[in-house]
Parts: C-alpha cells; sequence; structure tokens
C-alpha cells in the first residue's frame, strides 16, 4: 500500500513510530549520529552549515570519512527542555 499507486492524504493512516518510549528513541539517535549515516563527515557537515545558517557544501566522496568528532550529542524535546544524550 505504502509508495504503490495514487493516495490521497485523507485516506492516510497513522504508522507506528519504530520505538517504543523515549529511551528508544534517544538510542536510535545515538546511534545513528555516533556509528550509522549521520556519522560521516559530509552529512556532519552539511549539519554545521544548517545550525550556523549557511550554504551546505558541495558532496563530494573524496572528502567523506570519518574525522569530525562529536564532543557532546543533545536532543531537544518540544517542550524546549534538553537532554544530554551522549557526550565524549
Amino acid at each position: 500500500m505504502y509508495g504503490r499507486g495514487p493516495c490521497s492524504p485523507l485516506g492516510a493512516t497513522t504508522i507506528k513510530p519504530g520505538w517504543v518510549d523515549e529511551q528508544d528513541l534517544f538510542k536510535s539517535i545515538v546511534f545513528i549520529f555516533t556509528d550509522g549515516n549521520y556519522s560521516c563527515d559530509c552529512n556532519k557537515r552539511a549539519f554545521l552549515a544548517r545550525a550556523n545558517q549557511e550554504d551546505e557544501p558541495e558532496r563530494d566522496a573524496d572528502i567523506c570519512g570519518d574525522t569530525i568528532l562529536l564532543k557532546r550529542l543533545t536532543a531537544i524535546r518540544p517542550d524546549g527542555s534538553e537532554v544530554l544524550l551522549w557526550e565524549e
């Protein structure tokens, strides 16, 4: 059903999240930023540019690697409270 044929947003259904609670979500966030796809330098450069309201750098496979080190990873909840997820 998903991605097959025409679909009206009025007929859409809610898809359950892949995590069971907030702590499970936080574990997923830590993984994706430390070992997953967001851990590569290409993505880190894009995140840093967005955070500083700059243009994103060109994607270049030659400079993609794992040289930019994270010092801390913090989640910001919708209510504005912060949760320290990971720190070097």
